[in-house]
């Protein structure tokens, strides 16, 4: 492969990952073997059942390849063994006591070929979902920013949720949790703009909910959990859109083994940056230019296998958020801070007062404290 095309994906990810596909692009061929060494060789086939057109597969490929890079080679059972690895590590993180042999029966069906095998389909339909989702909110919340002459103020960082396993898709949009409450306690805004069209949530899958009446309503609680994103002043975006378990080994390693250290940067630093770069792509393509606040500020919300690499690396510079918008995400919380805010009573801070996950997941104090809200 073209040596100067992986530098590309590292230096100039525009360049190498150019949006939309075009006939003449020069590293086309280029591209397609530097994603071939990462998808399952059928993905093409599942996208024309589903009537897709090559455009969207594009960008499920450029999507997902940061996931796939622990699958080694362009194999079906390499894939499989690396999926079914994720699915493993999630039954595992979730056995206790009373569903002891229950975990037991799905690890030993993580065996079986066939099960394997609609693993992919089923992480294929969450990051439908997690698409589908994510660009209602992003469409909503730039409308909204546009009508209302809006800044980008605050940006929260998530990781996609977990890969929930074949027969449930999750998101915060969709089911509420910690991950939502952690940013939507803040109402600032008056959402006044019906912005959120019922008939763009109808495109998702929800399998769980059969019956129509119990499938509105969870529609229209969808549509509550997006408004509430949007009033709470604080943009979320997230890091990659695969589904991964929290406490998986692949997030560990990203921040850790040497083959995920491009120059001087671990993955998760340059998935914080490209990310950044994607949001403002979103909002430039809307119509809105330079749409961040010269002082923005983020708070870090993966978990922490992913943020110590993000953390460690701007440690002793600044995160550069757009041109003359940069950001100090070295802050570290003082002794003194539990007198500041009392809120705080009760909890154990972290070094880094913009790193806002209490264990596994982030919380409204941490979240609070980032961005010096009140009580």
């Amino acid at each position: 492969m073209n040596e100067k095309f992986w530098e590309l994906i590292v230096l100039n990810p525009k360049e190498a990952f150019p949006s939309g596909l075009k006939p003449d692009y020069k590293y086309s061929s280029d591209l397609k073997d530097y994603l071939e060494i990462f998808f399952y060789k059928d993905l093409e086939d599942i996208t024309k059942k589903l009537g897709k057109d090559e455009a969207w597969l594009y960008n499920l490929r450029v999507n997902t390849y940061c996931y796939l890079l622990d699958a080694k080679t362009y194999c079906e059972k390499d894939l499989l063994l690396c999926l079914t690895q994720a699915a493993r590590e999630d039954i595992i993180n979730h056995i206790t006591i009373d569903n002891f042999k229950i975990g037991v029966d799905q690890l030993q069906e993580t065996n079986n070929a066939d099960v394997t095998a609609n693993l992919i389909n089923a992480l294929f339909k969450s990051w439908c979902n997690l698409e589908e989702l994510v660009s209602i909110y992003y469409s909503t919340i730039i409308k909204y920013h546009n009508n209302e002459h809006l800044k980008i103020e605050r940006i929260i960082v998530f990781e996609a949720p977990p890969f929930c396993g074949i027969n449930k898709l999750d998101h915060f949009f969709i089911n509420g949790g910690n991950y939502l409450t952690s940013f939507t306690f803040n109402q600032v805004f008056e959402f006044s703009l019906q912005n959120v069209e019922l008939n763009n949530l109808s495109k998702l899958i929800i399998p769980y909910y059969q019956d129509n009446e119990e499938r509105q309503n969870k529609l229209m609680e969808i549509k509550n959990n997006i408004e509430k994103a949007i009033n709470s002043g604080i943009v979320y975006i997230d890091l990659s859109m695969i589904p991964l378990p929290l406490m998986s080994n692949i997030r560990r390693e990203w921040s850790t083994k040497k083959k995920y250290l491009f120059g001087n940067q671990q993955l998760p630093v340059l998935m914080l940056e490209w990310a950044l770069e994607k949001l403002k792509s979103r909002f430039e393509t809307a119509g809105i230019k330079n749409p961040f606040s010269r002082t923005c500020q983020i708070a870090i919300g993966t978990p922490i296998n992913t943020s110590s690499s993000i953390f460690e690396y701007y440690s002793d510079k600044l995160l550069k958020i757009d041109e003359e918008v940069y950001f100090d995400l070295s802050t570290v919380n003082s002794p003194d801070v539990f007198k500041q805010k009392p809120y705080l009573k009760g909890y154990t801070l972290k070094q880094f007062k913009f790193n806002v996950i209490d264990n596994t997941t982030p919380t409204e104090k941490f979240v609070k404290n980032a961005f010096d809200f009140p009580e």
